[in-house]
């Protein structure tokens, strides 16, 4: 984003806070109004945001509407980390500190992007307590350390200090909905096709299968086009820490 369109979505995101901060009594209670309510009045204080511009001749923006969107993943999601989170290129996204933010692609690669950030160290926790929150976890003083699914299937590690060094510190490992089916992971070239035939026949023939390896491996991903191998007869079971 240039420096105008940062610039606005600060102010817009400060004047929406103040007007739901007016409405509730406290600020940042985006979870009392529904989203579309919530789109409605980022559109309203975006209008007079860009109206108070025009009257004194100062630059307008190309594109208000990406700007209204950005605030609006402020106030209900991901922040500067959504975006990235709907790229198919990337695997994960992590944040060391509110400005050391990268990506690992689905090549391997690492990759820092020094164009996103945050301004605060604030505004990374303000962002995690919210996802954590929308599944029922938290992350405090008192528990320093959580990790939680998304809805959409993506996994979160939260840490703050006194664990991390000194900022907060997140991770999300996106999940790949496409990718669900042993013939999937064939043309991936995940798999050969003659471990394809085998590891069905052991689904059908209701083997125990163990599924072992390092962080970002794929066991996750193979366990759901296993799973989806069942037809329905059996019982599944599944435990996780």
């Amino acid at each position: 984003m240039s420096r105008l369109e940062r610039q606005a979505v600060r102010e817009i995101l400060a004047g929406v806070r103040q007007e739901m901060d007016a409405i509730f009594g406290q600020s940042q209670m985006s979870s009392s109004m529904d989203e579309g309510r919530l789109a409605d009045l980022v559109h309203e204080v975006a209008a007079r945001w860009l109206r108070a511009r025009a009257n004194a001749n100062l630059p307008l923006l190309p594109d208000a509407a990406l700007v209204e969107e950005e605030v609006m993943n402020w106030l209900v999601r991901m922040g500067p980390l959504e975006p990235l989170i709907r790229n198919p290129a990337y695997e994960e996204i992590f944040v060391d500190g509110p400005h050391e933010v990268g990506v690992v692609e689905r090549n391997g690669r690492t990759v820092m992007l020094p164009d996103v950030y945050f301004d605060s160290d604030e505004e990374v926790r303000e962002i995690a307590k919210r996802a954590l929150a929308a599944v029922n976890r938290r992350v405090d003083e008192s528990s320093p350390m959580a990790d939680a699914r998304l809805k959409d299937g993506s996994r979160l590690n939260v840490v703050i200090p006194p664990i991390s060094d000194k900022h907060t510190v997140l991770t999300i490992r996106t999940f790949r909905p496409d990718v669900d089916s042993l013939e999937r992971l064939v043309e991936l070239g995940t798999i050969t096709q003659e471990l394809l035939v085998f590891l069905r026949a052991a689904v059908l023939g209701f083997l125990n299968i163990l599924i072992s390896g390092p962080t970002g491996s794929g066991k996750t991903t193979l366990l759901n086009a296993l799973g989806n191998e069942t037809d329905g007869r059996g019982r599944m079971v599944v435990v996780e820490e």
